[in-house]
């Protein structure tokens, strides 16, 4: 994490494996997910004292996608898997998911009852 235009990082965020295949902050920058190369998702409760809130486990490869719903309290992670995710913020648990109907792209979408739009196709970008 970067404090711009300081050129030294403000901290390293090493808990997670080798590579971090995407990233996403809640809408309120409280939480950081990312995704990592052991298919795990790292959601830090505070990335800049380097606080892991929870490791969120359920994806049997590469995470490609990660989308908070526009309160922050729900998170929806898709991949190479071709599964879609949607876990609890605050508990880290799963509240949706799978569903294994092909490859996805992911956003929320804002409004009085906000939705989840899932996009089969080629591999999302998204993150990247």
């Amino acid at each position: 994490m970067w404090q711009l235009p300081k050129t030294e990082p403000l901290v390293l965020l090493n808990s997670h494996a080798e590579q971090v295949h995407t990233l996403a902050f809640s809408p309120d920058g409280k939480f950081l997910a990312c995704a990592d190369s052991d298919f795990d998702i790292y959601l830090w409760s505070d990335a800049t004292a380097a606080k892991v809130g929870h490791v969120l486990r359920g994806h049997n490869d590469e995470v490609r996608c990660l989308a908070f719903s526009p309160d922050g309290t729900k998170l929806a992670s898709a991949g190479a898997d071709r599964v879609v995710h949607v876990w609890d913020v605050r508990d880290g648990k799963l509240v949706a998911g799978p569903n294994p109907k092909g490859r996805h792209a992911i956003a929320y979408i804002p409004g009085e009852k906000p939705r989840l739009a899932s996009s089969a196709g080629k591999p999302c970008g998204c993150g990247t």
